[in-house]
């Protein structure tokens, strides 16, 4: 543009000097050819000689095109349909954040022979089918984005595996995003654990979750429900395996030992642990795991399970929870349950009967009119036993 106003401005005054010359002294030329004789100012001689020199430009100019007329044309047609075809890929995309995903992909596959990068249209394509639910559809455009380029193997792997999912094939979902679980990219590790969540493999998904918590995959809530689900799950089936005969009790010890230090101190796991350990006859080993986890701020669910089982030596089980100096309902309860291992019916009804008064249990008075009676007390038995009737008919 400025070079434009400089040729301008020259011109212009190459003009103005060429007037005031010309008007000052026309002077002439002449041409001469045998007795032939042209005479014409010399401003006229001038023009002619610029008129003939375009002239002669633009006749060199159109020969050129009619000597190559096919290469020209596919110049300019080539020039017209990469216009149009970013036209159509654009209104594709403006239809893709729309929602209109019938019309994102019709633009986009009209458009994709004369684009730049085809394997953007054919991925953005592909998401459009799989949104319509065409997911055959869906795949085979993925194939042909891998075609186009061989360098979008990421984001195509991550399409075909939301489509895997969405048509329940999670196994082949896994094969696919496991090329990508040694990357940061936190899309595959969300959908990679979420394929281990469904085929309920929680080993797999126990081993990933160091991964997923390196690149903040999720949030902090969600991670410790991913390391609750996997290790209850994996303890889960190692029961399941012992009670069908497959393993022993051997094979839990090796589970809880493999897991995290911050998961084995978890309480609502520790718990769990406990109630299996429990169900194996291993009431003793149970205590010995919760003891040490024992405070006086512990969830309720471990005062709880505490509370539930008989471990070695009952008065250090019952002076241990004592310790915690709780006088709520649950740490009541527990210290009840423990005051009857150790045989000490005087101090069990004491706690039963404050728990009581804080919130009246169908199930805790029971306990406590079997207290009464170790009590010789059938008359506070029965009584108990009448108010627990009426607790349950209101329930």
């Amino acid at each position: 543009m400025k070079r434009m106003i400089i040729w301008l401005m020259v011109a212009a005054v190459a003009g103005t000097l060429l007037a005031m010359w010309a008007l000052e002294d026309p002077g002439y030329v002449a041409l001469a050819r045998g007795e032939v004789m042209v005479q014409m100012s010399m401003v006229t001689a001038i023009g002619l000689l610029v008129l003939t020199i375009a002239a002669v430009l633009v006749m060199i100019r159109l020969v050129a095109i009619l000597w190559m007329p096919g290469r020209w044309a596919r110049q300019q047609l080539l020039a017209g349909s990469k216009t149009r075809a970013t036209r159509r890929t654009n209104r594709g995309f403006i239809a893709y954040l729309m929602g209109d995903f019938a019309k994102a992909r019709q633009q986009l596959l009209a458009s994709v022979g004369n684009v730049d990068s085809p394997m953007l249209n054919y991925l953005l394509a592909a998401r459009s089918s799989q949104y319509l639910g065409e997911n055959d559809r869906a795949l085979e455009l993925l194939e042909e984005a891998q075609l186009a380029d061989e360098n979008a193997q990421a984001a195509i792997i991550m399409v075909q595996a939301e489509i895997y999912q969405q048509q329940g094939h999670w196994e082949q979902s896994i094969a696919i995003l496991q090329r990508l679980e040694n990357t940061d990219n936190n899309s595959a590790l969300r959908l990679l654990a979420m394929a281990y969540e469904e085929l309920k493999d929680f080993a797999s998904l126990y081993q990933l979750l160091p991964k997923l918590e390196k690149y903040r995959v999720f949030d902090a809530e969600k991670l410790s429900a991913l390391h609750l689900a996997a290790a209850t799950g994996q303890l889960d089936r190692a029961m399941n395996d012992i009670e069908k005969g497959h393993a022993d009790n051997s094979s839990l010890a090796a589970i809880w030992g493999s897991l995290a230090k911050q998961d084995r101190r978890n309480a609502s796991l520790a718990a769990h642990y406990a109630s299996i350990l429990k169900q194996r006859a291993a009431e003793s080993d149970a205590e010995k795991l919760l003891r040490p986890l024992l405070e006086r701020q512990s969830p309720d669910v471990l005062i709880e399970m505490y509370g539930q089982l008989k471990g070695s030596d009952a008065m250090k089980q019952l002076k241990k929870l004592q310790g915690l100096d709780r006088t709520d309902r649950t740490a009541l309860i527990a210290l009840a349950r423990l005051s009857c291992g150790a045989e000490l019916w005087g101090q069990a009804k004491d706690y039963y009967q404050r728990a009581i008064g804080l919130t009246m249990s169908a199930k805790v008075a029971l306990e406590l009119a079997s207290v009464l009676r170790k009590l010789k007390d059938e008359t506070g038995a029965l009584e108990v036993e009448r108010s627990a009737l009426v607790a349950l008919a209101h329930n």
